[in-house]
């Protein structure tokens, strides 16, 4: 399991270029329509919360994740939102945070987990990790002006 380690605007500061990278490098992997630079202004005004994920210990770091709360204007639920995560290394490391998520969002309260992924391998591992859902997202961007 990983501990989750929330990092103040200050220390994220301090490590702004990993941090910038590890942003960049899940976006380019999973896609998204944001910027690094966006979710790092996000993170800097608090509108998301960005952890490390450490071993038990405390004293081994994996990578990160970016959060957003919010509660859920029909049922009410408090929701944890996963926007993006940053694990260098092992595929397995992936699995090791969908299976830390749900005590760390329950000691804080939360009623939901939720998350989002342009990555159709996803499918395989959602009865695995205990995630129910297959909606896909449709949009369309509109020009003003």
């Amino acid at each position: 399991m990983f501990q989750f380690e929330l990092s103040t605007p200050y220390q994220i500061h301090n490590k702004h270029t990993y941090y910038l990278n590890g942003v960049q490098a899940a976006i380019t992997k999973g896609g998204s329509d944001c910027t690094a630079e966006d979710v790092m202004k996000a993170l800097y005004n608090g509108k998301v919360y960005l952890y490390n994920l450490m071993n038990d210990e405390g004293t081994e770091h994996f990578g990160f994740v970016l959060l957003q709360e919010y509660t859920d204007c029909y049922s009410d639920k408090l929701v944890l939102h996963v926007d993006f995560a940053f694990l260098p290394g092992a595929v397995s490391n992936l699995m090791r945070l969908y299976q830390s998520l749900p005590a760390f969002a329950a000691a804080k309260g939360f009623d939901q987990i939720s998350f989002s992924s342009n990555r159709k391998g996803w499918e395989k591992y959602r009865e695995r990790t205990g995630f129910n859902g297959a909606t896909r997202v449709f949009y369309k961007d509109l020009q003003h002006g």
